[in-house]
């Protein structure tokens, strides 16, 4: 059975990095108390004080969150190259066999191009493919209008260089989306590779979101 350290635990591990914001005294701890009473009473299925809330809010170890909190800045401080890439269109296509065979083609003569940018995703229900807004004519060539779902332009890619142990540093991603949202950029599309990952903005945003990224590089 939890206690009930336990069972603030497992509610506040919802909420990114809480344990070092409370740490270091970011939070009130007395309204983070009223704030999770309700839940914590249906876990354990009794009335609850706020004034235990608050005193196992308090007793809480932040031992893994410093050590989760330390990898994270010190892979940041390493991160490498952010480029730019600007002039792009996103196409979502419905997937289909014909779809495949139509874009391959394209897929290839691009790849061989260093000077385009291109990338191809397939989801369960439908595919996006991204490329320079120069190559849309030889695009709509290629494929049948039936094939396209949604068509979206003025969009630019930010592209980072990450390290090979990236897969194991938790909270990472999140700190990427987060610097993004808290200056309300909307992401458009996210392409990831186990050592690269780029996301695309509109292009009145691109310059704001280069500007997060290259912040988070100086995060203390």
């Amino acid at each position: 059975m939890q206690n009930l350290q336990e069972h603030i635990k497992d509610h506040l591990i919802q909420w990114p990095f809480i344990n070092e914001m409370s740490k270091d005294e970011l939070i009130n701890l007395s309204a983070l108390a009223r704030r999770i009473k309700p839940d914590i009473e249906r876990r354990v299925g009794r009335p609850v004080t706020e004034a235990a809330l608050r005193m196992a809010l308090q007793r809480r170890s932040p031992e893994r969150v410093d050590l989760v909190s330390h990898r994270v800045k010190q892979f940041l401080a390493e991160l490498g190259d952010i480029s730019v890439r600007s002039g792009l269109l996103a196409v979502s296509l419905y997937n289909s066999t014909e779809m495949l065979e139509s874009l391959t083609p394209l897929l290839s003569k691009f790849s061989k191009n260093p000077a385009q940018f291109s990338a191809f995703s397939i989801g369960v229900a439908e595919s996006t493919f991204i490329f320079n807004r120069a190559n849309e004519a030889e695009f709509e060539l290629a494929l049948d209008k039936s094939m396209v779902k949604k068509k979206r332009r003025e969009l630019s890619a930010i592209v980072l260089r990450l390290s090979e142990q990236n897969t194991d540093v938790p909270g990472l991603y999140y700190l990427f989306f987060k610097s993004l949202a808290e200056r309300g950029i909307n992401i458009q599309e996210v392409i990831s590779t186990t050592n690269e990952f780029t996301f695309l903005v509109q292009d009145n945003d691109v310059e704001e979101a280069f500007s997060a990224m290259n912040r988070l590089k100086q995060l203390k």
